[in-house]
């Protein structure tokens, strides 16, 4: 799971596996920095796939 989870994005690591959060838990964590985009289809009932930006604004 970690092999498709972690990615490397401009030399930071990051870990895409958010297993049991909502949009909103998601939105709230990623504050400022991200913006969510959309909700990605799911041909499974029982999960939800979230699609968010950086925002270009922000600077950590």
């Amino acid at each position: 799971m970690e092999e498709r989870s972690v990615t490397e994005i401009d030399g930071e690591t990051y870990d895409r596996n958010f297993i049991a959060h909502n949009e909103e838990e998601l939105s709230a964590a990623a504050g400022e920095s991200f913006a969510l985009v959309r909700e990605m289809p799911s041909d499974m009932k029982i999960w939800a796939y979230y699609l968010f930006q950086k925002n270009e604004e922000v600077r950590v």
